[in-house]
Order: C-alpha cells, then structure tokens, then sequence
C-alpha cells in the first residue's frame, strides 16, 4: 500500500513509536495508539469506538455468565432417587400441622427425623410427568432409602393405583 495511509511504511507516522525508549513516562501506550489513529484519518479513528465497546460486552456478558453460575451453584437443590409407594403404611404424621391437601407426601424419616422441612413443598417426577405434593408425613418404612409414600391421588398423577409401586422416582424438596 502506498500513499501514506499504511501506518506500518509510514516512517514519518511510526518514527517516534518505533523504540521503546519514546514510551517510558513520556506519553502512555494508548495515547500512542490514539494518535495513530486520529493521523490517519476520521474513519479510523470513528471505528475505536465499537472496537471498544464490543470488547467490553465481550467481558462484561462472561463476568455476568460467572456471576450466574455461580448463584445457580449454591443454590442448587439435592435431588433424589428411590421408589414411590401410595399406601399409608409405615407413615406417622409431622410433629407439626400441615395444611390438609389431597396430594400428600411422606419422606424418608433418615432424612427428617426431627419433622425438619414439614409442610414444604416436594416435587415429585415419574416417567416425565410431575408434581408437587406437600410433606405432611415421616415414612419410618422408608427409613435409610430415598423412598417415599404418596397420597393415592398424588400416586395416581404418576401412574394406575394398581401398580402398587413406581421406581425410579426422583424427588426434591
């Protein structure tokens, strides 16, 4: 490229920027830069702007990505996997009144042994369908498992009464 618009040829351009020593605590390396660009023309100097700020969104959406994941991380909940039963055997309420409601749960008494989290909401998935149910019981028969009891009508969302029994069922709180 001739004509004086290639700042690399341009010896008269890039003469003082050529040794490093024009640099030390003279003029600032981007000043250098900035000055290069307003010399060689309006149009090239207009495009420092978005160059800017298209670098700047760059950073700025991966803090916001890091920042997110990292909320997401240690707000994250335990999920769980065992078999689902709907009969009420080995149950034995809360310690504390949970609102009535058809679509109940038992969960596992290991997990809960002082009624912690009663009344809260479970959330409940089988073979793509969910559901939330309340925790109103501790399943003693479901003691060191991650098994639980549901209400028939909360069993029979995820499948017919008469399969006694559904796994895998994966539950959180």
């Amino acid at each position: 490229m001739s004509g004086g618009l290639d700042p690399l040829r341009n010896s008269k351009l890039n003469e003082k920027y050529v040794h490093l020593s024009n640099h030390i605590n003279i003029i600032p390396p981007w000043k250098c830069i900035k000055d290069q660009l307003r010399r060689l023309g309006e149009p090239a100097f207009k495009l420092q702007f978005p160059i800017t700020l298209l670098i700047t969104a760059m950073f700025a959406s991966r803090a916001l990505f890091a920042l997110v994941s990292s909320v997401a991380a240690l707000s994250s909940v335990n999920a769980y996997t065992g078999r689902a039963t709907w009969d009420s055997l080995g149950t034995t309420p809360c310690p504390v009144q949970c609102p009535l409601t058809d679509y109940r749960v038992a969960l596992p008494s290991t997990l809960f042994p002082n009624g912690d989290r009663c009344c809260s909401k479970v959330y409940v998935s089988y073979n793509g369908v969910n559901i939330a149910v309340t925790f109103t019981d501790l399943f003693l028969a479901g003691a060191n498992s991650f098994n639980i009891s549901l209400s028939d009508k909360a069993f029979a969302q995820l499948a017919p009464l008469e399969v006694g029994q559904i796994s895998p069922v994966v539950w959180n709180l």
